[in-house]
């Protein structure tokens, strides 16, 4: 039966890589190809339903929320009724913000747990240094949550669910006009921690490891295009490295300006985790060099009545030794394609939704399918 189970899984990574790269391929070439068509629009910060936040201005600061309930059922594969029933909160976030042209410092921060704060000094024109304990500059933005593996939020298993560290980027244009935006974004921060013969977990958010790594994102944005290109380098030990490498790209809403298809976004991409082996012996052996391996596929698509449903799939796969993104001779559990599909309704600061999860184990199918009924009050 696991067999079975784990050959089914196989099948549907497989599927699931081609559909992330087919996607992938897609934002590529269509941002290339309709470049000259748009001009790119400002940065906002947007909700989860692509609309911006508006936010509250207060004594020339600006202050933002989000908070949610959420009705479960977990721990069942196939039939729901089998679950178990849970209440929870994922998000109870205020971040207090303050940013004008005129003044060259700016500052963001999350104030109810202090996940995130920060502080910017512009530098010249469009270039800003940026320090405190920032999102990692790594995927596509906004950066509050990646959905590498087809999981996001407090859903994700390869990278933390808030990927915020201590540390300090600087940002600027490569170039800025018209049709066309590029910019670059350097960055140091904290590695990971662990021990050398242990398997590196990058989903851990780390603040004072003793370790510092660096990295660089690259953005190429055109209308309503983006492609970002993500690297972060760790010396993890004296003789072993951890290097992570992404790409992410995305279509926003009226990328294709066509009736019914105006409706339609589309965002993929792929992280790779490759932890160089270690010359030192542990025992009786060395340690190996291996990898980690995630992708995604998200499909938004807005109906009447402001309503929008979403489809996000993605593989993701642990330690492992031999192939690009996945080695069917280490497979287990912790490798995994997720299918996920849900409906929301967004009226104003209020968005409810409902939300179904297949997680197929490539080995040793686990309960873990999820129905989730959420209501979130975004401001």
């Amino acid at each position: 039966m696991q067999s079975e189970s784990g050959a089914v899984s196989a099948q549907h990574s497989a599927v699931s890589s081609i559909l992330v790269w087919l996607g992938l391929f897609l934002a590529t070439a269509l941002m290339v190809v309709l470049m000259p068509m748009w001009v790119l629009a400002a940065e906002e910060s947007e909700s989860e339903s692509g609309k911006p936040a508006p936010g509250i201005q207060l004594s020339g600061f600006m202050i933002n929320g989000r908070f949610d309930l959420t009705y479960e059922k977990e721990k069942f594969t196939g039939n729901p009724e089998e679950g178990k029933d849970y209440f929870k909160n994922y998000h109870h976030f205020v971040f207090l913000s303050r940013r004008k042209k005129d003044e060259p410092f700016s500052f963001s921060a999350e104030i109810v747990d202090f996940k995130f704060f920060e502080v910017g000094v512009k530098l010249g024109k469009n270039r800003l240094l940026k320090f405190g304990k920032i999102f990692m500059p790594f995927g596509a933005d906004p950066l509050f949550h990646r959905a590498y593996g087809g999981l996001t939020g407090f859903d994700q298993k390869l990278v933390p669910f808030l990927w915020t560290t201590y540390g300090g980027s600087f940002l600027y244009p490569i170039t800025d006009r018209p049709g066309l935006r590029i910019d670059n974004e350097f960055y140091v921060v904290p590695g990971p921690e662990g021990k050398l013969n242990e398997m590196v977990d990058i989903s851990k958010t780390t603040e004072n490891s003793g370790q510092a790594g660096a990295g660089d994102r690259l953005r190429l944005g055109a209308g309503k295009y983006s492609v970002w290109g993500s690297f972060y380098w760790n010396q993890y030990f004296s003789d072993s490295g951890l290097f992570l490498v992404g790409l992410d790209a995305a279509a926003a809403y009226g990328f294709l300006p066509v009736g019914p298809l105006s409706n339609l976004s589309l965002k993929a991409g792929f992280i790779k985790a490759y932890v160089r082996g270690s010359e030192r012996v542990e025992g009786d052996s060395t340690i190996t060099s291996y990898y980690h391996f995630g992708d995604y596929l998200q499909v938004d698509y807005k109906l009447p009545w402001d309503l929008r449903c979403r489809y996000r799939t993605g593989f993701v796969s642990l330690d492992n030794i031999e192939g690009f993104y996945f080695d069917k001779d280490r497979k287990d559990e912790k490798d995994m394609v997720s299918h996920n599909v849900g409906l929301w309704w967004d009226y104003k600061i209020l968005s409810t939704g409902i939300e179904y999860f297949v997680n197929l184990e490539a080995a040793n199918e686990q309960p873990n399918d999820l129905v989730r009924l959420a209501a979130v009050i975004e401001f």
